[in-house]
């Protein structure tokens, strides 16, 4: 890990107390997109003087919501969208989903990923990339208890991420609200 990256914390739910991340088994990134003041076409009507969201407030809804819809493309750009179950940890989406599903297979091939959330006046959109891991077993256990809480599946969804994960980790984000009002 590089040094620049070392001594870096988060809160036990996740939320970033520093500019870096912890490792949980994998190469450190930055901790989140940079954010900008969104940039649509004027006839949209986004007034130029119109407030960036802060990445804790995109993160906060990231977290708090139930479903999200994640975007993939298989090798030949055919683009697919489906609905998905995931926890928000660590500054990234953790979820599962079966080897054999089209949009698992389209990952294996091409790992580029949007994401995106049910409301489309408070729009957030992710862009980034998915990895396919095995978590240590801390991490299970976190993810699990984070499924657990958030969907109430009654069972140990733990036993299910220890068998292997998928982390989406965003490098672009969108957000805007009040567009219509």
């Amino acid at each position: 890990m590089p040094e620049s990256c070392a001594g870096r914390k988060r809160d036990p739910i996740g939320r970033l107390l520093s500019s870096k991340r912890q490792d949980h088994g994998r190469h450190a990134m930055p901790s989140h997109p940079e954010v900008r003041r969104a940039r649509l076409p004027e006839p949209y009507g986004l007034p130029k003087d119109s407030p960036t969201l802060s990445w804790e407030s995109v993160e906060a809804r990231f977290k708090a919501a139930l479903h999200y819809w994640i975007c993939t493309a298989d090798t030949e750009g055919t683009p697919l969208a489906r609905p998905i179950d995931a926890v928000w940890l660590d500054g990234a989406l953790y979820f599962g989903g079966h080897e054999d599903a089209r949009w698992q297979r389209n990952l294996r091939a091409n790992p580029r990923a949007c994401v995106t959330l049910e409301d489309a006046e408070n729009v957030v959109i992710l862009e980034g990339v998915v990895e396919h891991f095995v978590p240590e077993e801390a991490f299970a256990l976190a993810m699990g208890d984070a499924a657990n809480e958030k969907y109430e599946f009654g069972g140990n969804a733990a036993e299910l991420y220890r068998a292997g994960a998928c982390r989406f980790r965003p490098t672009v984000g969108h957000a805007w609200t009040l567009l219509y009002k």
